[in-house]
């Protein structure tokens, strides 16, 4: 009993050998019928053989790429042409290839960062900014337009044409008329010199004229001097500049003295804004 087992077991791995041999070489001579030798050799190499191409492309890939050169990622300046140690810093050289030029020099912001921290790019433009600041100040004269009016000698007003302060004057307007017997007296002689035949009597009237110009005698006063013939001891002061009246000390009938000040005027073509806070005042 024991011999027909054994017998049976050994006929049936015979007839399992044989069809596992017969099956592979019916897909053999299937495969050489379809294909030529050399895609049977790669169909039975199968998916290893694929995946091994394709892992060893980029690193082939890799391996023809050339750096253009060598360089100190912390001094990056200084360009090397082989690699080695940086002279630098205790590091080795780190190369450059071609592709990597273009991000030299650039910096880059996740846009996550961008959001977080508020940023806003906008294009520049020209324009005007409509903004404003409400705050406490005051508003005072330049003083570099500051106009003063003073007697050159002594006499006394006989009319006041601006009375109050902070009137509005132009430039020539009269101010104040004062009698003054100096200028009296300076006056008929200059007359005297022009009427004299004398021959240094015209350069005597040249410094007697120039003498009322300093006493405060204006030029269309002098002419009209010289026109009339006649002296006046009554001379018009009038308005430098335009503006306002910002200091009266003339009144009718006041005695004056020479240098006393009548009349201070301000232009107000341009003032001082006075602005601050905490009790601190700025001036721009």
């Amino acid at each position: 009993m024991k011999r027909s087992t054994m017998m049976l077991i050994a006929g049936g791995l015979v007839v399992a050998g044989a069809g596992v041999g017969g099956g592979y070489w019916y897909a053999m001579h299937r495969m050489t019928a379809m294909t030529t030798p050399q895609q049977a050799a790669i169909a039975m190499s199968g998916s290893e053989t694929a995946g091994a191409t394709s892992n060893a492309a980029p690193v082939e890939a890799a391996s023809e790429r050339k750096p253009l050169y060598w360089h100190d990622p912390m001094v990056p300046g200084p360009k090397f042409d082989k690699p080695g140690k940086s002279p630098f810093m205790d590091m080795q050289l780190v190369p450059v290839y071609a592709n990597a030029g273009a991000d030299e020099g650039q910096v880059s912001i996740s846009p996550r960062t961008v959001q977080n921290l508020g940023i806003r790019t906008v294009e520049v433009m020209e324009g005007r900014m409509d903004t404003g600041l409400s705050t406490v100040g005051a508003v005072s004269i330049d003083e570099r337009t500051l106009h003063t009016v003073q007697s050159r000698v002594s006499g006394y007003i006989e009319k006041l044409h601006v009375r109050a302060q902070f009137d509005a004057v132009a430039r020539g307007q009269p101010l104040v008329e004062i009698y003054a017997p100096e200028w009296l007296a300076a006056q008929e002689e200059y007359l005297a010199l022009k009427r004299s035949a004398q021959p240094a009597a015209n350069e005597l009237a040249q410094a007697t004229r120039t003498r009322l110009l300093l006493l405060g005698i204006s030029e269309q006063q002098i002419l009209r001097i010289e026109q009339t013939g006649k002296a006046n001891a009554r001379v018009t002061l009038s308005a430098p500049a335009d503006g306002l009246v910002w200091e009266l000390g003339a009144r009718d009938g006041m005695a004056v003295n020479p240098g006393l000040t009548l009349f201070r005027l301000v232009n107000l073509s341009s003032v001082w804004v006075h602005v601050g806070a905490d009790r601190k005042l700025t001036s721009f």
